[in-house]
């Protein structure tokens, strides 16, 4: 997990935990982060998910945010909003891993993760 941060119109949320998962396709993060910061939850783009959320398929609608990864990286991402997501954030693979470098090392105990910034291309 990391702390991350959700801005949008000159606000942001508190720190809170995202889960790191290569599985995801999106960033996905609780209906309850897009209402506190204003958004219009339901105006987004959407498809629908299931195995994440409570239930067997659930909406999720998509809008371009802010997010602050750790203490200062920041990057902009298609953001996918849930209203019965498990987890208040889950960082995957467009949005995060395509703008992080991320290691696991199981090999040691405890077992080490790694971040890194990518730099964004010219």
């Amino acid at each position: 997990m990391l702390k991350v941060r959700v801005g949008a119109r000159h606000q942001k949320t508190p720190r809170f935990d995202a889960i790191v998962d290569t599985g995801s396709p999106w960033c996905l993060f609780r209906a309850d982060v897009g209402d506190y910061l204003g958004i219009d939850v339901k105006s987004g783009n959407s498809t629908t998910l299931g195995g994440i959320s409570e239930g067997m398929e659930e909406p999720v609608f998509f809008h371009k945010e802010q997010i602050w990864v750790e203490e200062s990286w920041l990057t902009e991402v298609e953001a996918g909003f849930v209203k019965k997501l498990r987890f208040t954030g889950i960082l995957g693979r467009n949005g995060f891993f395509d703008n992080f470098l991320v290691r696991f090392d199981h090999t040691h105990n405890p077992p080490e993760f790694e971040i890194e910034r990518i730099p964004p291309v010219q």
